[in-house]
């Protein structure tokens, strides 16, 4: 029977929970069609209000009237147009979005920003699109007449005073301090109180024309105010959050949320507050760039009063037609003209190096006015007491060390410089030119230089002249190498003026006095639980500069081993190619040699048939000789001549046929 029971209750629950979401449906869909037939009524009403401009527009009354409407949407298109294209609106806009997002139960967030009014001291604006509401929020016509500025029935945001309007009242009720407003908002101590704008409205202090407060209260339920103050550029200000009166109120009060909607005030109001001075730097830019541009334009005027552009631009080619005197008064003008532009270029070339010098004394002064710190506070009676003791004890080892030594060798320690040194150990404990490094390499640097200043003879370099020269050279010396200690200063002016008593027996002296003091200040300085001496020694780390040792020595074998190894593969691909070109070179004589032999051979042969040739046409014709000899002899009479007798031409009747 229990589970039985159960079984109908969780039934029931779910019926009831379908038929609240039933419910809500509805609602959502009668909100949806009650916002559709507004829109459809304004577009509506806009329409009439055109056909009736349209048709009231021969009225010579209403005409003015229609062109100052017109005029006024104009200008209200363009501040539109201008503030989309704003970049701070967008980072506003998108920073109340993003606040509004996730805040429980805000339907919609107003900015108000404190300002100074001359009739009525301080007042409250609202901020430069200052005004955000949630898009699923529905619209009705009151909420229309709150943020349509071009609805005939709108009401704009009006400036308010402490204690009016829902932003004056919120502002009015802000705890106050010292500071006139106590603006922590990190703490916890104060919580949100939302008022219910309908009590507000019916308040009899608060005026009874003030038509935004009560469509404040028609549309949303409650409100809130968080203040919030830029310690930057000290605007205040206050941020409302609307919210609907159908909202959780244990929600709305919950830490939590209390301390999203400070922190959501505390970022809009950095928002809103970044606005003018962004401003300040664009108006800036732009009157740098004017400035220069203003600065260009002079010297552009003052180039062409000087005849320099003018001389370009006028100049012609000269004409070879001319005669030879107007040659020469062009001529001799031109000189006049050129000695003119000089001397004006000059002047103005004056005037420049006057002004810039005039700008760099004006910059100097105001540089000697000093930079507009505030000096260091003053040690406590604690560190005071510490340095007193450390001082005196240091010093009191050094002077005995001292004591005893000029005792002993008739020879001190320069006791001066180490005054200098404890000083810097005890008050400037963390100085680089306190530093162990520093105070031994630069004393040792400094000393070097002057000592060495010191050599050159009184006959070429005066004794007041090397004071000033030595130490000058050493202070530049240490700072090049970042050793900058002060006491090497007084050590190389000391050097440098009295070089018999200084030598560098009482250099070596004043380093041991100088090491002496270094640890002793290295034990007593670290006995304070506030300080730490030194703060680096300037010695690399023993396994540190080993490890680099390993690392260069592995690289420089590496490139070694790198450069033997190319070296081999250079000699070897050498050693190959000489190889291959004394093979082609063999291979080259051998043809060549065998190319010899065939020609000499065919040459021989050619040689030997021309020979036999030679011979045997020797013999035929020798045959032939002696043949055509017997022929004459017998038949020679028959023909006149030998030429009758190798035509076969004869007078004698004989017929003989002839030998080829």
């Amino acid at each position: 029977p229990q589970e039985g029971h159960a079984i109908t209750m969780m039934e029931e629950e779910k019926s009831q929970r379908g038929d609240i979401i039933e419910m809500l449906r509805k609602k959502r869909d009668e909100a949806a069609e009650k916002a559709a037939e507004l829109h459809h009524n304004r577009v509506r009403s806009r329409a009439n209000e055109n056909t009736s401009a349209s048709a009231e527009e021969e009225d010579p009354v209403i005409k003015p009237l229609t062109a100052v409407n017109q005029e006024e949407e104009e200008e209200e298109a363009a501040r539109r147009s201008k503030e989309e294209d704003d970049p701070y609106l967008h980072v506003l806009q998108a920073t109340m979005a993003g606040s509004g997002r996730w805040a429980f139960g805000v339907a919609a967030i107003e900015i108000w920003i404190e300002q100074s009014d001359e009739k009525r001291g301080m007042v409250l604006e609202r901020a430069k699109g200052g005004w955000w509401r949630d898009s699923i929020f529905e619209e009705t016509e009151a909420l229309a007449r709150l943020e349509d500025s071009l609805s005939p029935h709108y009401v704009p945001p009006k400036a308010l005073i402490p204690g009016l309007g829902v932003a004056g009242t919120l502002w009015s009720e802000v705890p106050r301090g010292n500071n006139h407003l106590n603006l922590n908002l990190n703490s916890n101590s104060r919580n949100n109180v939302w008022r219910d704008l309908n009590q507000l409205a019916q308040d009899p202090d608060q005026p009874q024309d003030n038509g935004r407060l009560a469509l404040m209260a028609k549309v949303f339920g409650i409100a809130t105010g968080v203040p919030f103050s830029s310690r930057i550029t000290g605007l205040r200000g206050i941020c409302v959050f609307y919210a609907r009166r159908s909202t959780d109120a244990q929600k709305l009060s919950d830490p939590i949320h209390q301390r999203y909607l400070q922190s959501s005030a505390d970022l809009l109001g950095s928002v809103v507050s970044w606005d003018q001075p962004r401003l300040d730097a664009i108006q800036k830019r732009n009157d740098d760039f004017a400035i220069i541009k203003t600065r260009v334009r002079r010297k552009i005027m003052a180039l062409s009063r000087i005849g320099m552009l003018r001389s370009i631009l006028n100049s012609t080619p000269e004409d070879p037609n001319r005669d030879d005197a107007s040659r020469y008064s062009n001529a001799s003008s031109h000189t006049l003209q050129r000695r003119r532009s000089t001397m004006q270029l000059a002047r103005s070339k004056s005037v420049i190096i006057g002004k810039r010098l005039k700008k760099k004394a004006s910059l100097t002064v105001k540089k000697m006015k000093g930079g507009g710190q505030i000096p260091p506070p003053p040690l406590s009676n604690s560190q005071c007491l510490f340095a007193l003791a450390g001082c005196f004890l240091s010093l009191l080892s050094l002077s005995a060390i001292n004591e005893s030594i000029q005792t002993s060798f008739d020879r001190g320690i320069l006791l001066a410089p180490l005054g200098a040194l404890v000083t810097m150990h005890y008050g400037l404990t963390s100085a680089p030119a306190s530093q162990p490094r520093n105070s031994l390499l630069g004393v040792l640097v400094a000393t070097v230089c002057s000592k060495s200043v010191a050599y050159i003879p009184t006959s070429v370099l005066a004794i007041w002249v090397r004071v000033a020269l030595g130490p000058a050279i050493a202070i530049a010396v240490t700072l090049k190498l970042g050793l900058a200690h002060p006491p090497a200063g007084a050590v190389a002016v000391l050097f440098a003026l009295d070089t018999s008593s200084n030598d560098w027996k009482s250099l070596g002296l004043l380093l041991f006095g100088y090491t002496e003091a270094i640890f002793f200040a290295v034990i007593f300085v670290n006995l304070n639980g506030t300080k730490t001496f030194p703060m680096y020694w300037g010695v690399p780390n023993t396994q540190e500069w080993w490890g680099i040792l390993k690392r260069r020595l592995k690289e420089t074998s590496g490139q070694c081993n790198a450069r033997f190894t190319n070296m081999i593969e250079s000699e070897h691909h050498q050693h190959a190619n000489q190889q291959h070109d004394n093979d082609d070179d063999n291979e080259r004589k051998e043809k060549k040699e065998k190319a010899k032999k065939i020609s000499l051979f065919f040459l021989s042969q050619e040689k030997k048939e021309s020979i036999e040739s030679n011979i045997a046409s020797q013999a035929e014709t020798k045959s032939l000789n002696s043949r055509s000899e017997n022929f004459w002899n017998d038949h020679g009479p028959v023909f006149n001549s030998v030429d009758d007798y190798r035509t076969g031409k004869h007078d004698k009747g004989i017929d003989f046929e002839m030998e080829p």
